[in-house]
């Protein structure tokens, strides 16, 4: 997929973003993220430090917009930025890595692309929900709502990996 694709796509799936969390009221063991799909499935061509500052910019712009708390999903979404490179030379292979390959379904397979979306959702809700809970929650309440918001954003992801990763 072509770079002005991918952003395209990008932008319209953070401002659905930004309207799932204004208008769509979640119970509170329940949130939806899809940021960090869209993140770890940037093209390769994208370097890290580039993808770090569109990370941070949409993270930013997603807390301001629906005035969640400011910054928790810029201190979520980051981590899964750095570790985009890592996570597909573990799953992906380093072959494609170094050739800048983008990445596919249809060529890497779902099971490849699914461990890459997994590892970045778990990377993701545990900072986000242990940085929003602070201390403040009890331990399987924190578990039950990462293990909720994971299986409903990868469920979702799933749909949109169709558009970004075809």
């Amino acid at each position: 997929m072509r770079d002005s694709a991918f952003y395209f796509i990008f932008a319209v799936t953070a401002i659905l973003q930004i309207l799932v969390n204004v208008f769509l009221h979640l119970p509170a063991w329940l949130t939806i993220c899809i940021l960090p799909a869209l993140i770890a499935l940037a093209p390769l061509r994208i370097r890290t430090p580039f993808l770090l500052i569109i990370a941070f910019i949409t993270a930013f712009l997603t807390d301001f917009l629906t005035s969640g708390i400011l910054g928790l999903t810029v201190v979520s979404l980051l981590p899964v930025a750095f570790l985009r490179n890592f996570l597909y030379k573990i799953f992906i292979g380093k072959e494609s890595f170094t050739r800048k390959n983008d990445i596919s379904s249809k060529k890497h397979g779902l099971l490849r692309i699914s461990g890459i979306l997994v590892v970045s959702f778990l990377v993701y809700f545990l900072i986000f929900v242990l940085a929003d809970s602070a201390g403040t929650r009890p331990l399987l309440f924190n578990g039950l709502r990462i293990l909720c918001s994971m299986t409903a954003s990868y469920v979702i992801s799933l749909i949109l990996i169709k558009f970004i990763a075809s």
